[in-house]
């Protein structure tokens, strides 16, 4: 099913009930979810519903009851397909992990690669390792690595930058009913398979005047080797001002920190976007783009761009059509962002299991072309390889028509 290439408005691609959900094939409604995007495919991974629950004994040792409910995390993966708009679970094999809320995920040429995350009850059991997922063998594998590890943890923010993964930030239980958000920053070097401590978490990283704060579920980006870190500490969100206008950023060349003020969007009525918590974010060319969260009191439907060379904060006119946190987005390399799931109610536990997209830009004539003949010819997902290729489809497209 093609759907119009619209820019710079929301388009909602799946069908939905009142709930968030279809019985169609597709995932359950889940919030804590970690998602990336390729060309062809949108692929989801893990997340958590509190109506999705199993009974389990607990060990003698574990200081709680016997008999225990438990708010089961999603193990599955799932790939939507951007051409056909089909959703299909992946069969994998090997042992997939197993704290999946809160997780990081980016995709590295055909292989995902995951860390951190935490199973329910939160942060009993986080994950520490870097799980692996070649999605042509669509087999788990876990990363052997040497070098300073990060802890296990949860909510932490990560990106892919020339052959390095770095993660910042994250939280952990310390003990139980006590929760620490760190400001630590690590570098995994992927040839090497070497990972580098590069930020202690510091005490004064939480004062008043600190350059670099504790965070949790926020994002990261890299850019003429600066990373930009988009989101609020809670600290942030009660104490300073309500405006988004300063950001923390390190520099990879100095290792140090700075809290960098941004410059106001044109528009009058929003110089800035409100501080928020739990919303999502995609860098995509020289842009960050962020959209939805809340601020405890609101859940936002509002889509903003820095531009990374100016710093320079632009309020889009497009609004999210059902506001959201908790959710996650991802950028095709065309520039297409997809937003899916997360919860859409501050008092209830309502959580959506729809899909988005938005045009960042003019599509190519490449994909304009793409997605008109398959709206004249809805049938090519059926064909074989050869057959596409001798009806003259590029060899560089017939993976879009894949399941994944």
């Amino acid at each position: 099913m093609a759907l119009p290439l619209k820019v710079g408005h929301f388009v909602q691609i799946s069908s939905i009930d009142n709930n968030g959900y279809t019985e169609e094939k597709q995932p359950y409604p889940r919030s804590g979810h970690c998602c990336v995007a390729n060309s062809g495919h949108l692929i989801v991974y893990g997340g958590y519903h509190p109506e999705y629950q199993y009974s389990f004994e607990e060990d003698e040792d574990d200081d709680v009851s016997s008999l225990f409910i438990y708010n089961k995390v999603f193990k599955e993966l799932w790939c939507f397909n951007l051409t056909t708009c089909e959703w299909q679970e992946v069969d994998t094999r090997g042992q997939p992990p197993a704290e999946t809320a809160s997780m990081s995920m980016v995709l590295s040429g055909q292989t995902l690669l995951l860390f951190g995350g935490t199973g329910f009850p939160w942060g009993k059991r986080s994950n520490d390792k870097i799980h692996m997922l070649n999605m042509k063998k669509q087999e788990w594998d876990i990363l052997k690595c040497s070098g300073d590890f990060p802890p296990g943890k949860y909510g932490q923010a990560m990106c892919l930058h020339q052959g390095s993964v770095y993660i910042f930030g994250g939280c952990r239980q310390v003990c139980p009913g006590e929760f620490h958000f760190n400001s630590e920053l690590h570098e995994l070097n992927l040839s090497r398979k070497t990972w580098k401590k590069l930020h202690e978490n510091l005490p004064n990283d939480f004062s008043e005047d600190s350059l670099c704060r504790g965070m949790y579920r926020h994002s990261i980006a890299i850019h003429s080797n600066k990373m930009f870190v988009i989101g609020s500490s809670w600290h942030e969100l009660k104490y300073k001002p309500h405006f988004f206008n300063m950001v923390h950023v390190y520099d990879l060349e100095t290792r140090k920190w700075e809290y960098t003020t941004t410059k106001a969007s044109r528009s009058f009525d929003h110089p800035y976007p409100k501080r928020r918590v739990y919303h999502s974010c995609c860098h995509w060319k020289n842009n960050i783009y962020m959209c939805g969260g809340h601020n405890s009191s609101y859940i936002y439907d509002d889509l903003w761009r820095l531009n990374l060379e100016t710093l320079q904060w632009s309020k889009l006119s497009a609004t999210m059509p059902v506001p959201t946190f908790f959710h996650t987005a991802a950028v095709t390399p065309a520039g297409c962002m997809y937003l899916y799931g997360g919860v859409t109610s501050l008092s209830e536990r309502a959580r959506t299991s729809a899909i988005f997209r938005i045009w960042l830009d003019v599509p190519s004539l490449l994909e304009i072309s793409w997605n008109y003949l398959h709206q004249l010819f809805p049938h090519l997902r059926k064909l074989s390889d050869t057959q596409l290729f001798t009806l003259g489809i590029p060899s560089l497209l017939l993976d879009r028509l894949k399941p994944y």
